[in-house]
């Protein structure tokens, strides 16, 4: 019997009886435990499993996870096999761990979104000006210059 701790948790592993297996489907929420790219700690990222790649030597999961921070969101996907190092995948265990991490998710995908539309909004301005101001100007002016000959 091995004796584990987590936090101020002890936990008491017997192999026979503390085997976890999980079925995993499309569609199937997951946790995603990476290791950083910087350092020995490691970071859980919620995910879904996307779809499956039916290898003949190393079937693969795809993975789609969201890297959420204070300042962006980005959309990243693993393929998970036996082969993949520094990586576990399980099963979440509800849905409420998602809810936060949704929530700031949608605020910033919507901020940038919303900025997204102000700059297509300013360079619509700056061609409309350049069709309206410069663009009738800039014909004046070659009509009006000697063509070399």
């Amino acid at each position: 019997m091995e004796t584990v701790t987590i936090g101020n948790v002890s936990l008491e592993l017997l192999p026979q009886v503390m085997r976890r297996v999980e079925t995993l489907r499309i569609g199937t929420k997951v946790k995603v435990l990476r290791k950083e790219a910087y350092g020995d700690k490691h970071k859980v990222y919620p995910g879904i499993i996307i779809g499956f790649e039916p290898f003949k030597k190393l079937p693969t999961a795809i993975i789609a996870y969201a890297d959420i921070s204070y300042s962006a969101v980005d959309l990243k996907f693993l393929a998970f096999n036996t082969e993949t190092t520094d990586v576990e995948v399980v099963a979440a265990a509800s849905d409420d761990e998602f809810t936060t991490d949704d929530v700031q998710a949608e605020k910033w995908f919507a901020k940038e979104i919303e900025k997204k539309h102000r700059e297509v909004a300013d360079l619509e301005y700056k061609r409309d000006f350049f069709r309206t101001k410069l663009g009738r100007a800039w014909e004046q002016v070659s009509a009006e210059a000697p063509v070399a000959a």
